[in-house]
């Protein structure tokens, strides 16, 4: 099995849903717990936002735990405009040489 909820921990808020980048994850029903769409299992690519975003851990996928994601510090959190200013100000340095590609010593 790709994942597991806790249904005594899940809160049924759809929050893994929405986090599901490919659509993977899905509720029947409003008061129902999340599952993987039938026939998609083989999609997931474990990236974790599930599990990372599900606020009561009730959601583990084969390969994370809730355990394995750090919580929330809330003292960190970044404001919209912070987080533009991070994201367009981070780059790579690289250094290239003076060589075709593929070319060797």
């Amino acid at each position: 099995m790709l994942f597991c909820v806790d249904e005594e921990k899940c809160n049924r808020d759809g929050v893994c849903v929405e986090a599901c980048g490919r659509r993977l994850i899905e509720m029947e029903k409003a008061d129902s717990v999340p599952a993987l769409a039938a026939g998609l299992e083989e999609l997931c690519i474990n990236c974790g936002h599930c599990v990372a975003a599900c606020p009561t851990g009730a959601l583990a996928l084969r390969a994370m735990r809730p355990e394995e994601c750090p919580p929330i510090e809330k003292e960190l959190l970044i404001n919209l405009e912070q987080a533009e200013q991070f994201l367009r100000s981070r780059r790579s340095i690289r250094n290239y040489m003076d060589k075709p590609v593929g070319v060797t010593s």
